[in-house]
């Protein structure tokens, strides 16, 4: 936990109601948690932050940013609300977390800002494979800025009638422009594909011109955010028209460790580190997140066994599931690896009779693996 120090620290800046000190410090904290692998703690205290921080904007200097909670204007039936959750904050590479800092920290000061003419950027593009956490980090910086967040209905946008889904993109943009609030285009690729692809009708190419018009005039009182899986597809014009671009990749080691300890609500034990981390390369958060609601549903049901045994075979179901929709050759190092977490759990549980058993790998495979992880030569049970 946080040294005396530090402690010190933040009822000091409490007591001077120094915001930015006080978030300063709250970082800092967690950072030092997340160093010794107390992700957990580290979790925790981010979340606190956010909710202080959220709240001081009612009392001080946040700007308008606490404002949105109020009653919004005619709320088109184009539009459905996200409503707050109790999902905790997303990991993200550094250089993701230090955009997303930055961009909270300007609509913090809105109204510094706005004094020297300046305003926060507003327009935030999201792409990445499926399951990187675009979704995820749209709620994760509504739900910080204390603003409603809401996502456009496709089903009811697009239209077979000529010129009924440009009037519709206008009046969603109407609404951003006349409320405060947050505005998530998931799966932007559909309205905004490229113009020069001849199998798409000329409808569809006015609706990216019309979109392209309404990013231009909308007015910053709403923070607009897009998400995409197929970045290739997009119209080069629709770049340009957003100020912040950031590209989800699939978590690398240290943040699959993370991610794993935050959904089990555990520490990973030190032993099985390397191995659970060869087991999960190539996951997405959503494929952790998945797996982990598994394993927690297996240990209710079966405590017998240990959650972290439960989660190498919520690992190993899952690896079987995307061999029959993939053809990754390292799926076969993934099933070694999560097999081989098991017999460093508990060396006596699992024969290497057993893991063949479980992954399919064979057991003198298995059993030269763990010799070599181990560094030790043992005999073939």
């Amino acid at each position: 936990m946080p040294s005396l120090g530090r402690f010190l620290e933040m009822i000091e800046a409490i007591s001077r109601r120094d915001w930015s000190a006080i978030e300063k410090i709250g970082k800092a904290a967690a950072t030092d948690e997340r160093e010794k692998k107390h992700y957990q703690a580290a979790h925790k205290i981010s979340q606190a932050l956010e909710v202080a921080l959220s709240r001081a904007g009612i009392e001080d200097s946040i700007g308008t940013v606490a404002s949105p909670l109020l009653p919004l204007a005619d709320i088109p039936s184009l539009l459905h609300e996200f409503k707050a959750d109790d999902k905790p904050s997303p990991v993200l590479s550094q250089e993701i977390l230090n955009s997303v800092d930055e961009l909270i920290g300007e609509w913090r000061h809105e109204e510094r800002l706005k004094a020297k003419g300046i305003s926060p950027r507003r327009t935030i593009l999201l792409h990445g494979l499926p399951g990187c956490g675009k979704s995820h980090l749209a709620r994760h910086i509504a739900k910080t800025l204390n603003l409603r967040l809401f996502v456009i209905r496709f089903d009811n946008l697009i239209s077979s009638y000529l010129g009924e889904t440009g009037s519709n993109i206008r009046k969603v943009f109407d609404f951003i422009m006349n409320n405060r609030c947050a505005l998530f285009i998931d799966e932007l690729d559909a309205i905004a594909k490229q113009r020069d692809d001849r199998n798409e009708l000329g409808e569809l190419k006015r609706v990216v011109i019309t979109l392209l018009q309404n990013l231009d005039i909308s007015a910053g009182k709403s923070i607009l955010l897009a998400g995409t899986n197929h970045a290739h597809m997009l119209d080069s014009a629709i770049w340009r028209r957003f100020e912040i671009i950031l590209e989800l990749l699939p978590p690398k080691r240290k943040e699959r460790i993370a991610i794993f300890s935050l959904y089990l609500e555990n520490e990973i034990p030190t032993n099985i580190y390397d191995a659970l981390s060869q087991a999960s390369e190539g996951l997405t958060g959503s494929d952790i997140f998945q797996i982990c609601n598994n394993a927690k549903r297996k240990t209710l049901i079966d405590d017998s066994k240990n959650i972290f045994t439960h989660l190498c075979f919520s690992i190993l179901e899952h690896l079987d599931r995307s061999a029959t929709i993939s053809t990754d050759k390292k799926t076969g190092e993934r099933k070694i690896a999560a097999a081989l977490t098991l017999k460093l759990l508990d060396d006596k549980l699992f024969s290497f009779q057993d893991l063949e058993s479980l992954c399919g790998i064979p057991k003198s495979t298995l059993h030269l693996k763990y010799s070599n992880l181990n560094g030790s030569k043992e005999n073939v049970r």
